[in-house]
C-alpha cells in the first residue's frame, strides 16, 4: 500500500476531505516556508552584495582622493623645489654680477697688472709724444692742432722690463 490515501481508505467522506485539506495545507505551509527561507536567503545575499558594492565604491572614491592628494602634494613639492632653484640662481647671478663688477673695476685691473703680471707705470723716458692734426674733440670750433700724448700703457712697460 502506498503512502497516499484514497477515498476508499476512509469510512466517512468528510474524513477524506479533511485529510485532503490538511494535506494541502501542510504542503502549502511547507512551500511557503521554503519560499520564505529562499526569500530570506536572497535578501541576505542581496544585502551582502549591496554592502560589498558600497564598500567597493567607497574604497574607489577614497583611493581616488588619496591618489589626487598625492599628485597635488607632489606638484607642490616640485614647485617648492623649483622656487628654491630659482632663489639659488638669483643668488648666483648676484654673486656673478659682484664678481664681474669687481673684475672690471679699475682698482682690480691695476692690482692684477701690478701684482700678478708684474707690470709697472711708464717712466718719463718711455712716454712718446706724437704730433697730430687730428681734432679729438667733438667740437667743430676747435681748429688748432693738438698734440696727443700716448702712453704706451702697462703692456709696453712690461715688454721693456
Amino acid at each position: 500500500m502506498s503512502n497516499y490515501k484514497t477515498q476508499q481508505d476512509f469510512v466517512y467522506y468528510d474524513d477524506y476531505w479533511k485529510y485532503v485539506i490538511d494535506k494541502n495545507i501542510k504542503e502549502a505551509q511547507q512551500r511557503y516556508e521554503t519560499e520564505l527561507c529562499q526569500r530570506h536567503e536572497n535578501r541576505r545575499l542581496n544585502a551582502a552584495i549591496q554592502v560589498i558594492a558600497i564598500c567597493a565604491v567607497l574604497c574607489l572614491a577614497f583611493s581616488g582622493v588619496v591618489i589626487r592628494s598625492a599628485a597635488i602634494y607632489q606638484a607642490k613639492y616640485e614647485i617648492h623645489i623649483l622656487h628654491s632653484e630659482i632663489r639659488d640662481m638669483h643668488l648666483e647671478v648676484e654673486e656673478l654680477r659682484a664678481h664681474i663688477d669687481n673684475a672690471v673695476s679699475l682698482n682690480h685691473v691695476e692690482s692684477v697688472a701690478l701684482n700678478e703680471l708684474k707690470m709697472q707705470y711708464p717712466e718719463s723716458n718711455q712716454i712718446v709724444h706724437v704730433a697730430s692734426n687730428w681734432n679729438y674733440t667733438m667740437d667743430d670750433i676747435a681748429d688748432d692742432s693738438q698734440i696727443a700724448v700716448v702712453e704706451k700703457g702697462l703692456a709696453f712697460a712690461a715688454k721693456l722690463n
